[in-house]
C-alpha cells in the first residue's frame, strides 16, 4: 500500500516504520515538512520477492510512478523507514540507504537498492552486534519531494554529551546534510539555556552554514524541535534543511546519547 505522509501518524509504526510514522507526526502538529508517501513494509517486501524472482511488473511500476507525479516535484529523495531504525534502543542512523536527488527515469531502481540495503553487510554487522535478526528487519521506503538546501543540519533538544535537558545543541553546515550525518564535516554549533531562550556558545565550522541562516532562525528551530520533545515526551534529534529561508523538518528520533555507540556526533 502507498500512503501519503501527512496521512500517517505514530500509531502506524508498526506498518510504515519509526521513520515515516514519525513524519506524519510532525504533519500533524502543523510543522513543515517536505510532501511524500511511503510504501509500507508489506508492500515493500511483496515487491522485494517480485524483483527477485521476475522483476517489477508494469502494474508496480505504475502505483510507484503515478504516486511520485502526484508530488508535482522533478526530484525526490528516497530513504528507508525500516522497524528496527530511530527507537529508544538504537538509531541505525546512516546504516540505511538513502539517495538523493532522483528524477522519474531512476526512481523504480532507487527503491529497489533502498529495499535491497536491508541486506548489506553494513546491515547485517550493525543488527548482529545489537542482537537483531535479519529476518526481523522490515523496510518500507519514503519517497519526498527533495529540498534543495541552502544549508541543513540537526538539533539536539538536550545535550547530547551530558543530557542536560536545559542545553539544546544545533550544528548545521552549508548544503546537504549527509555529510553532517555521516561525520565528514565540521558544521557551526551552537549551545543554547531553554530557559532564556538566549545562546550560550557559538562555534565557527570550516563547512557552517555561512550567511544561509541566521540566529534568528536557528532560534525558531530550538523552539520549534522542544515543542517536538514535549509532543514525543522524549528527547529528540531533529533533522532540518533551510531552503530560501523557509524552514523543512526531515526526520526526528529518540536521542542517542555520548557513551552509546549510536551517537551522531560520534560518527
Amino acid at each position: 500500500m502507498i500512503e501519503r505522509l501527512r496521512q500517517l501518524a505514530r500509531g502506524d509504526a508498526e506498518r510504515v516504520g519509526t521513520k515515516a510514522a514519525n513524519l506524519g507526526e510532525l504533519s500533524r502538529l502543523g510543522l513543515p515538512v517536505p510532501d511524500g508517501f511511503v510504501i509500507d513494509q508489506q508492500s515493500a517486501s511483496a515487491f522485494q520477492n517480485q524483483v527477485a524472482t521476475e522483476g517489477l511488473d508494469a502494474e508496480t511500476n505504475r502505483l510507484i510512478l503515478d504516486a511520485f507525479h502526484d508530488l508535482r516535484a522533478d526530484r525526490v529523495a528516497v530513504r528507508s523507514s525500516a522497524n528496527v531504525e530511530d527507537s529508544d534502543a538504537s538509531s541505525f542512523a546512516g546504516v540505511f540507504e538513502s539517495i538523493l536527488n532522483v528524477g522519474a527515469d531512476g526512481l523504480v531502481k532507487a527503491v529497489i537498492r533502498c529495499w535491497s540495503s536491508a541486506a548489506t553487510a553494513r546491515v547485517l554487522a550493525y543488527s548482529d552486534a545489537r542482537g537483531v535478526l535479519p529476518t526481523e528487519i522490515r523496510v518500507a521506503v519514503i519517497v519526498q519531494v527533495m529540498v534543495d538546501a541552502d544549508a541543513a543540519g540537526v538539533c539536539f533538544t538536550s545535550d547530547p554529551v551530558t543530557g542536560d535537558e536545559t542545553r539544546p545543541y544545533v550544528e548545521i553546515v552549508s548544503g546537504l546534510g549527509d555529510a553532517l550525518v555521516a561525520g565528514r564535516a565540521a558544521p557551526d554549533a551552537y549551545s543554547f539555556d531553554s530557559n532564556s531562550g538566549r545562546v550560550v556558545t557559538i562555534e565557527r565550522g570550516r563547512n557552517g552554514a555561512g550567511d544561509a541562516v541566521d540566529l534568528a532562525m536557528i532560534t525558531r528551530i530550538v523552539t520549534e524541535s522542544c515543542r517536538i520533545r514535549a509532543h514525543f515526551g522524549q528527547p529528540q534529534d531533529v533533522e532540518f534543511a533551510v531552503e530560501g529561508g523557509n524552514i523543512h523538518y526531515l526526520q526526528t528520533r529518540p536521542i542517542s546519547f555520548r557513551g552509546s555507540d549510536d551517537s551522531r556526533r560520534d560518527k
